[in-house]
């Protein structure tokens, strides 16, 4: 009866033993995981910040854009645009306007 009680308590120590294991494994696995966790939403923080900025200089463009086509939608802005247009690519004048144009083709 006594080997047996000894026996009983070798394995009963044994089992806690492995019970404790597999607990600081499992502990350790979920610490790990946390850690992976906390680096990934950081790096995710990181790049919402950048696209963030992103966006806000996207949209200071937009607003740059949106002030030249209001500017061009009005009549006087129209015929500005038109006219530089006209002048700059197409070496066009207004009336009795001369207009030199340079052959030499140097630069």
């Amino acid at each position: 009866m006594a080997r047996e009680k000894v026996k009983s308590s070798r394995v009963s120590l044994l089992l806690r033993i492995a019970l404790l294991l597999l607990a600081a494994a499992l502990a350790l696995w979920m610490v790990i995981w946390l850690v992976i966790w906390q680096v990934d939403i950081h790096e995710k923080q990181a790049r919402l910040q950048e696209l963030n900025a992103q966006i806000a200089a996207q949209q200071t463009r937009n607003e740059e854009v949106q002030k030249s086509v209001d500017a061009l939608e009005s009549d006087e802005g129209v015929r500005d645009y038109v006219e530089r247009k006209a002048r700059e690519d197409l070496d066009y004048g207004k009336p009795g306007e001369r207009v030199f144009v340079d052959v030499g083709g140097g630069g």
